[in-house]
C-alpha cells in the first residue's frame, strides 16, 4: 500500500512539472507572436506620424518630437533610424544598448530578442529622395518571462516538497515498523518464510510475459516530419523557400497600402513578374536567385509576394506608372545580366503593371488590372512589359453606375 501511495505522488509531481513547462512555453510563444503583431502596428503608426510631421518641416524640432514621442509611447519599438541614400540623418533609441555609435553611422545592435531583420519603410518627404525609416522591436517581453519563471519555480518547489515529504514519511514509517518487533531467531524464520511465500504469490499473480514489440514497420505520422511549411500554409512573415512574403497576404497588405496612399494622396503601383513555363517546385534554386535579385533591387522584402507558384507580385508605394515602367525595364536588364541561366534565357516571361492613378480603387481590382497587363505582355514577345493605363473619366463613370 505504501508503494502505491509513493507511485501516485510521483505521478502527481511529474504532472506538475509538465504543466509548468508547457504553460511557460505556450505563454512565451503567445507573447512573442502578439508582440510581433504589435510591433508591426506601432511601426506603421510611427512611419505615418513621421510622414505627417515631415510635411511641416523635415528634421525640424516638431518632426523630431513626433518621432521621439511615438517611440517612447510604444511598448515594443526600441530604436529608430531615419536615413537617405547618403547615410543616417537621425537616430534615436529608447534607452542605451540598441544602437551602435562607434562604427561611423549608427546601426542597430544584434541583441537577443530584437526583431531581425529591422522593420523598414519609405517615407514621402517633399524635396528629398529615398528617405527611409527603420526600427527594431523587442519581440521578447523579459518582464513576462521573469514572472513565468517565478511561477514555474514555485510549482516545481511545491512538487519537490511533496515528493521529499512523501519519501521521508515512507522512510520513517518503515523504520517504525522494523523497530517495533525484536529480532529473534523465530521472527527471522517467520520473515524469511513470509518472504518466500510472497515471492511465490507474485509469480502466481503474474503468469504472463511482456511481449516483444516489433518496431521495424513503425513510422511516425507524416505530419510529424512536416516542419518546413510544405503544406503551403503561411507560417511567419516570409516563405521558407524564397524568403519573400506569402501570396495569401497580398490582398490584405495591398488594401492597407491603398488606404495609406489615398490618405496621403500618393500613387501606388502593382508589378507582376512571372515565368509561366517555370515553377517554384521544378526550379527552386533558380527562383531563389531571382527572388534575391528582386529584393536587392526593390529593397522592401515585406512588399514582395509569391505569385501563383511561377512569379512575384511587388507593391511599389509612392511610385507612378511611368516611373515603375522604367524600373521594370531596368530590373529586366539587371536580372538577365546577373543570372546566367540557359533555362531563364529560353523561358517565356512578362511583366504587368497597374497603378492607383488617383483612383479610390479596391485591391482585387488593381490586382486584376496588373494580371490582365501581364497576360497581354505574354501575347507579344516583342513587348514583354505592359502597363495598364486607366482612363480616370471612364473609371468615374464606371463607379457612378455601380453606386
Amino acid at each position: 500500500m505504501r508503494t502505491k501511495y509513493t507511485s501516485i505522488v510521483a505521478l502527481i509531481c511529474g504532472f506538475l512539472y509538465m504543466v509548468a513547462i508547457v504553460f511557460a512555453i505556450v505563454t512565451i510563444s503567445q507573447s512573442i507572436s502578439e508582440r510581433k503583431v504589435k510591433a508591426q502596428q506601432d511601426f506603421l503608426l510611427l512611419s505615418d506620424r513621421a510622414t505627417a510631421a515631415a510635411a511641416l518641416g523635415f528634421m525640424s524640432d516638431p518632426f523630431r518630437e513626433a518621432v521621439k514621442d511615438t517611440l517612447e509611447t510604444s511598448r515594443t519599438l526600441m530604436a529608430v533610424i531615419i536615413s537617405d541614400s547618403n547615410g543616417v540623418m537621425y537616430a534615436l533609441e529608447k534607452k542605451p544598448g540598441y544602437l551602435q555609435w562607434n562604427t561611423g553611422d549608427p546601426t542597430f545592435t544584434d541583441t537577443f530578442g530584437l526583431s531581425k531583420p529591422p522593420l523598414i519603410r519609405p517615407i514621402m518627404v517633399e524635396g528629398y529622395r529615398n528617405i527611409t525609416i527603420s526600427a527594431v522591436a523587442e519581440e521578447i517581453d523579459f518582464v513576462l518571462i521573469h514572472k513565468i519563471l517565478i511561477n514555474s519555480l514555485i510549482t516545481v518547489l511545491i512538487a519537490l516538497v511533496l515528493a521529499v515529504g512523501t519519501i521521508a514519511f515512507s522512510s520513517l514509517k518503515t523504520l517504525s515498523d522494523t523497530s517495533s518487533e525484536p529480532y529473534t531467531a523465530q521472527s527471522m524464520d517467520r520473515e524469511s518464510t513470509s518472504t518466500r511465500g510472497s515471492s511465490i504469490l507474485l509469480d502466481e499473480e503474474m503468469p504472463f510475459e511482456i511481449p516483444k514489440l516489433d518496431t521495424q514497420d513503425f513510422s511516425p505520422p507524416i505530419a510529424d516530419h512536416n516542419s518546413d511549411c510544405a503544406d503551403g500554409t503561411p507560417r511567419g512573415l516570409y516563405t521558407p523557400l524564397l524568403s519573400v512574403s506569402w501570396e495569401d497576404y497580398t490582398q490584405e497588405r495591398l488594401e492597407a497600402e491603398l488606404h495609406r496612399s489615398a490618405s496621403f494622396e500618393q500613387d501606388l503601383t502593382v508589378m507582376i513578374i512571372a515565368f509561366p513555363d517555370l515553377s517554384f517546385s521544378a526550379y527552386p534554386d533558380l527562383f531563389k536567385n531571382i527572388a534575391d535579385q528582386i529584393v536587392a533591387f526593390f529593397t522592401f522584402r515585406d512588399l514582395i509576394f509569391e505569385w501563383k507558384g511561377q512569379g512575384f507580385c511587388i507593391l511599389l508605394p509612392n511610385i507612378d506608372l511611368d516611373h515603375s515602367f522604367k524600373m521594370a525595364e531596368e530590373f529586366r536588364n539587371k536580372l538577365f545580366s546577373k543570372i546566367n541561366s540557359e533555362i531563364l534565357i529560353k523561358a517565356r516571361w512578362a511583366i504587368g503593371l497597374s497603378s492607383r492613378s488617383g483612383r479610390l480603387i479596391e485591391a482585387d481590382r488593381l490586382l486584376l488590372e496588373a494580371t490582365r497587363a501581364f497576360e497581354k505582355a505574354l501575347e507579344d514577345s516583342n513587348s514583354p512589359i505592359v502597363a495598364f493605363k486607366s482612363d480616370p473619366e471612364r473609371y468615374r463613370a464606371f463607379i457612378s453606375k455601380r453606386t
